[in-house]
């Protein structure tokens, strides 16, 4: 009995010594490794900016089951690339066992920290076998030169509110004041924001034509008191590249991220900063686009928006709060919930405007233009003119008022398109009343040559194509690409493409 006992587990020993020696059944690779691809580009990256991870399929089409006995990088540890092989981290490997007629799965990243100025190129070598024998797979990563905006052992640190949580409760946050070498931006080179840039009252922040502001996330612009923030953004003469516009982004490049919302935070006004001035200025990719906090002096707004575009906000585009702007060649793409979000009244005026949520991310339940005068039994005056302008998206409703009429200043709605199932918008306002709505045009059939892309052009055979009032657009006499509009204008921002 003691003599099978003993037989039994020097048995279980040599099976389990069988079964730990993955090179007993595994004969090296000699080159015939095949590949997903023949070379791994990793799309274009910030200096000191982490990569997304990119993959690369190895192939064992032999019937042999094999061992890899090397999968490392050519510049070993001093590679700014990173690999995961089975699950591991690292830069180098031994033993790979792979299967026959089985793959694997090599997954790879890279934070450039190291290149030469005037190079744009990162590269290194994957190399697969053994030395003298490796099978190699080019990496390659296109590296762009920016200048960086963060908080350094010099700047001035301070907390400013963002917002507020679901409960009311203000969501504070850290950020650095600019410092006075910092507040002109220039277009040479794209510029990188890493927390929130605080504008410090009485200085200007300056922004040149063709400037590329990119933001890490949680991150922005916060405009103080009596600041200002000037983006001087002209006309291009190509309407893809846009080579004249501001653009404010996210700071992935990679083609994945460019229609992802709510990559960085967005762009703050604190109250009583007045006359700031946005020209062919997009924002897009942001949490909250564009936020205005308080409300001026009568005689001058918040913000002047001529030929701007905010898109793809993960909450709102366009939000003020007791504030005041004009709007003028303007978009207000699609959002998470609001295109534009009017609240505690204030005194606003869009002209040939588009305001088109066709958000595609989750479902929607707020609708493209909301006005919220009233709260908590009070509500507040509210100024509102829209001319020659679109409301529509892809919901049933897309305009929605909470208004006293007792606080109205003013509200026109003048030679624009609303999309609503309902006249009565309020118990006292209705679509009907002409003191309010002055030629409404409600529910036109409307597309657009690609609102997923944030191509907001209407098509041919929309019901808002030369229907505008021209005495309004006689102000206006060129659209936001400056097609000529003086002769049978059509409604929002956008003319039909010639």
């Amino acid at each position: 009995m003691k003599k099978a006992w003993f037989l039994s587990i020097i048995g279980l020993v040599l099976l389990f010594s069988w079964s730990c020696r993955e090179d007993f059944d595994y004969e090296p690779s000699v080159g015939q490794l095949s590949f997903s691809k023949d070379t791994v580009f990793l799309d274009t990256v910030f200096k000191g900016i982490s990569s997304s991870t990119y993959s690369l399929t190895v192939y064992n089409t032999s019937s042999t089951d094999i061992r890899i006995p090397t999968v490392t990088l050519k510049n070993g540890e001093q590679s700014q690339y990173r690999l995961n092989v089975n699950g591991n981290a690292g830069n180098s490997f031994t033993d790979v066992p792979l299967l026959a007629k089985d793959s694997l799965f090599i997954f790879i990243e890279t934070t450039v920290t190291n290149v030469n100025e005037n190079e744009f190129l990162y590269t290194d070598v994957l190399q697969l076998g053994q030395e003298d024998n490796y099978q190699e797979v080019p990496l390659i990563t296109l590296v762009k030169q920016a200048n960086f905006i963060y908080a350094d052992g010099t700047s001035r640190k301070k907390t400013i509110q963002i917002g507020q949580d679901i409960d009311g409760n203000p969501i504070q946050v850290d950020g650095f004041v600019l410092k006075d070498d910092q507040l002109e931006l220039v277009n040479t080179q794209p510029y990188v924001v890493y927390g929130y840039a605080i504008v410090p009252e009485n200085k200007q922040l300056n922004v040149a034509a063709g400037s590329r502001v990119h933001f890490h996330s949680n991150s922005g612009i916060y405009i103080s008191s009596n600041s200002q923030l000037n983006v001087n953004g002209v006309l291009s003469e190509d309407i893809n590249q846009l080579e004249n516009e501001v653009i404010f982004e996210g700071d992935r490049l990679e083609p994945e991220f460019a229609h992802v919302a709510g990559q960085w935070g967005g762009i703050i006004f604190e109250a009583n900063s007045i006359n700031n001035s946005l020209h062919h200025l997009t924002i897009k990719n942001a949490q909250i686009g564009i936020q205005i906090k308080g409300a001026p002096n009568d005689d001058a707004p918040n913000i002047q928006l001529n030929n701007c575009q905010i898109h793809n906000s993960s909450i709102v585009n366009m939000m003020s709060q007791g504030g005041s702007f004009t709007a003028v060649n303007s978009v207000f793409g699609s959002a998470g919930n609001n295109s534009v979000l009017l609240q505690k009244g204030g005194s606003y005026s869009f002209t040939h405007c588009t305001l088109a949520n066709y958000w595609n991310e989750g479902f929607r339940t707020q609708p493209a233009f909301f006005i919220h005068a009233t709260e908590n039994g009070g509500s507040y005056p509210l100024s509102l003119v829209m001319e020659n302008s679109i409301i529509d998206g892809s919901t049933f409703s897309e305009i929605a008022l909470s208004i006293d009429i007792s606080t109205i200043q003013e509200l026109r709605f003048n030679h624009t398109s609303l999309k609503t199932t309902t006249l009565d918008l309020t118990p006292d306002i209705s679509i009907e009343a002409s003191e309010y709505f002055i030629n409404p045009i409600l529910n036109p059939a409307l597309t657009y040559l690609n609102p997923n892309k944030l191509l907001f052009w209407p098509q041919s055979g929309s019901e808002t194509l030369d229907i505008g009032d021209p005495n309004i657009s006689a102000d206006f006499p060129k659209d936001i690409h400056g097609v000529d509009r003086m002769t049978s204008p059509d409604l929002g921002a956008k003319e039909l493409l010639p």
